[in-house]
Formats: C-alpha cells, structure tokens, sequence
C-alpha cells in the first residue's frame, strides 16, 4: 500500500478564508455556492479517503490477529510446508528399506558363501545388518531434522509478517487520523463558507460609494 503524507489536495483556496466580491445585497451569491460546491466536493473526497483507510486497517488487523493464532497453534502456514515435509520422511523411509535390502542380501550372500565357516558368517550378517540399521536411523534423522528447520523457518517468516501488519496497521492508524483531522477542517470551512448566504444587507443610499472588495 502506497503511503501518502497529504491524503486530501487542499488546493484550491488553501487554508485562507476565500475571498468574494461585495454587490449591493452583501457578497456575489454565485462564488459563495461555487465556493461551498468545492468544499462539499472535498468533504466527499475525505469521506471516501477515510473510508477506505478504515478498510484499510480492519484488513490489516484481521490478519494480525490470524498471524497470531497460527503461531499460538504452532502451526505456522503448515498448509504450504506439511506436505512438503510429508514427502521427505517417506523418501528417507524409502530410502531406508533400500539399504536394508541391500544389506541383507549382502549378508545373506556372504553367508551361502561361508557355509563351512558358519559362525563366522553369521556374525558378519549381523554386523551388516546393525550397519544398515544405523545408516538408515541417521538417514530418518536427517530428514527429520531438515523438517525442524522448515518448520522453524514457517515461524520466523509467519512472526515477520505479524510485525510487517503491526507496522502497516500503525500507519494506517495515523492515516486514519490525519483523514480525521482534514474532514474538521474541511467542516469548519464549509461552515464558515455557508455563513454569507444568511446575511443580509440594507439597500445603500443611490449616491452612496460602492464598498471595495473585503479581504479576510
């Protein structure tokens, strides 16, 4: 989201008091109602600026708050990484029944190959199936451990996206607020605006000098 330090253009008049030109009945009532078009004109556009802000930071809250559930659950997106994680531990267990079959076709092999020396055989099918049995523990725990770091991983983005909508919901906040302030503003002028149309003047003496322009 784009930030903006001046939400609502306050051209067009600036903050001075507008100036009118003086007829005989007091000022010109077509640049009074032009004068207040403008500013109801601008008063809509804060409206809608407001609005949108408002919007703005409800979003933003929302997903704070589901942020932090995730991580209260401590599962952080697990959606996007279970499945992935799923797929490593079955190609380490794959990969472990691989190396137990091969390791006891091996011994299995080497002990038709030692028949007369049976005991020998023996302890070497065991010690190579303890092998294939460690190989394959420490291919498990590999892979279990690649799982902890993207799990952990999952939390440190999903904690980095809760802090990136507190600051945006911050911002927004004080968007929120100079929004505000320009609407009282813009308030105040069309009210001041308005005031002229109420006034009334007494018809001038014929002879009497045409008042100059008043500049507030």
């Amino acid at each position: 989201m784009t930030e903006q330090t001046d939400l609502i253009p306050m051209s067009g008049g600036g903050d001075a008091s507008p100036e009118f030109d003086l007829v005989r009945r007091g000022y010109d009532p077509h640049q009074v109602r032009a004068h207040v078009n403008w500013l109801v004109e601008q008063l809509r556009e804060a409206e809608s600026h407001r609005a949108a802000a408002e919007a703005a930071a409800s979003e933003a809250a929302t997903e704070a708050a589901t942020l932090r559930d995730d991580l209260a659950a401590n599962r952080p997106a697990w959606e996007e990484f279970g499945e992935r994680i799923t797929k490593i531990l079955q190609l380490a267990e794959e990969e472990a029944a691989v190396v137990r079959a091969e390791r006891t076709r091996e011994a299995e092999v080497a002990l038709e190959e030692a028949q007369q020396t049976h005991a020998d055989a023996q302890r070497t099918r065991e010690r190579t199936v303890r092998e294939a049995e460690t190989k394959a523990q420490e291919t498990i725990a590999t892979a279990e451990a690649q799982a902890q770091r993207i799990v952990a991983d999952a939390r440190e983005a999903a904690e980095t996206a809760e802090n990136d909508s507190r600051r945006r919901l911050a911002d927004l906040g004080r968007q929120r607020d100079q929004v505000t302030a320009q609407l009282g503003q813009l308030r105040d002028r069309l009210a001041a605006a308005m005031a002229p149309l109420d006034l009334s003047v007494d018809p001038e003496p014929a002879d009497a000098e045409r008042p100059t322009a008043v500049r507030s």
